[in-house]
C-alpha cells in the first residue's frame, strides 16, 4: 500500500470565469448547474497571456495548458524546488480527438500536435519550460487509488 503525507501550503485555482477566491466561493455556493454556469458567465476571463514564455511556445499551448501554466508558474517561481502534482481526468483529449478526426479523413498529423496530445503533455511542457526535470518521474497509481494519473517530481 502506498502511503505518503502531502502538505499544501499554497494553491491557485483557475477555470474560465473563475480566478479569484471570491469567484470560486460564489460558484461553489451556487445551487444547480445552471446557476453555476451563470456564476461563471458573470466573470468573463480572457485566456492567460503567459508573457514569461517565448511566443512560439505560447502558440502551441491549448486553453487547458494555458490555465495550468498560469496557475503553476507563480508558485514555481516562488518555490522552484517544490514538488508538482499534475492530475487530469482527460488530459489533452480535445487535441487527441482532433488528431483522430484528421486521421479518419486520411490526412496526416503534425508531429508537434501528436507529441502535445499525450495525457501528460502539459506536465512535460511545464517541466521543460520551468526546468524542473531533475529527479522527476511519472506516477500512475492503480485504478483503485485515483481515477486520474499524475506527474510528480521528486
Amino acid at each position: 500500500m502506498l502511503a505518503f503525507e502531502l502538505t499544501i501550503s499554497e494553491q491557485i485555482a483557475l477555470a474560465p470565469g473563475l480566478s479569484t477566491a471570491s469567484q470560486w466561493i460564489r460558484w461553489l455556493q451556487a445551487g444547480d448547474a445552471q446557476e453555476k454556469e451563470h456564476s461563471r458567465a458573470q466573470n468573463p476571463q480572457e485566456p492567460p497571456v503567459l508573457d514569461f514564455l517565448p511566443a512560439m511556445q505560447r502558440r502551441r499551448l491549448s486553453a487547458l495548458s494555458r490555465l495550468v501554466f498560469a496557475a503553476a508558474w507563480p508558485i514555481l517561481k516562488q518555490h522552484p524546488q517544490c514538488p508538482v502534482v499534475f492530475s487530469s481526468r482527460n488530459g489533452e483529449i480535445n487535441r487527441s480527438f482532433q488528431l483522430l478526426i484528421e486521421l479518419a479523413k486520411g490526412n496526416g498529423v503534425s508531429p508537434t500536435s501528436f507529441g502535445l496530445s499525450v495525457h501528460n503533455a502539459i506536465a512535460g511542457q511545464l517541466a521543460i519550460h520551468h526546468a524542473i526535470t531533475p529527479n522527476s518521474r511519472p506516477f500512475q497509481p492503480t485504478a483503485t487509488a485515483w481515477k486520474t494519473p499524475c506527474w510528480m517530481p521528486g
